[in-house]
């Protein structure tokens, strides 16, 4: 599989100055909630556009409402996952550190069960998420190892100027990423 076109399809995009330059006015909103929600949706319309073999793969903003819709979906997900960490953080650090390793490699699946059907009690049950990447799991690990390191990278490119940089960064992360999760459910036939 071809992982830098996950990063670099974004500039084939005629428009992607303007689509980047919304999703970063979108990042700088985050502070109010609704930013980030925004772009949990508009990562998930990439996706989908991915696995329908769209040709316009980065969307446009039209459609931020339903973005927000998908966004609260995720973020609801995520932060039932993530409540139980916190707690095992709270009673020791450690613990907190080792149990975001797994809730964050099954988020993963719980982003795709989101995208592809909308079910959100579907996509709150970590069951579902690993029989969804437990088939392919080598490939997923291999997925999830890039998307943290990307997000790694991602922030330190961001971090210039005074981490305006993240405003750019924040949303171009979004969509590569979504792309690269896109892709690889193409390359392992991944069935929702």
């Amino acid at each position: 599989m071809d992982y830098v076109e996950s990063v670099t399809f974004v500039t084939r995009d005629e428009k992607w100055v303007q689509k980047i330059g919304l999703g970063a006015l979108a990042a700088f909103l985050s502070f109010l909630v609704v930013g980030g929600l925004a772009l949990a949706g508009w990562a998930m319309e990439a996706y989908r556009r991915v696995i329908q073999g769209a040709d316009e793969k980065l969307p446009g903003w039209e459609g931020w409402t339903a973005f927000l819709a998908d966004g609260l979906k995720f973020a609801g997900v995520t932060i039932a996952w993530y409540i139980p960490v916190a707690i095992l953080g709270a009673i020791w650090d450690p613990l907190g550190v080792i149990a975001s390793i797994p809730v964050a490699f099954l988020i993963i699946g719980a982003f795709i069960i989101l995208a592809q059907t909308g079910d959100f009690v579907r996509a709150i049950n970590p069951v579902n998420s690993w029989n969804l990447l437990n088939p392919h799991l080598n490939q997923w690990i291999i997925t999830a190892v890039i998307i943290w390191a990307a997000s790694f990278v991602a922030s330190l490119v961001g971090s210039i100027a005074c981490g305006i940089g993240i405003l750019v960064t924040t949303p171009w992360l979004c969509v590569a990423t979504a792309n690269l999760i896109g892709r690889t459910v193409i390359e392992t036939g991944t069935e929702v």
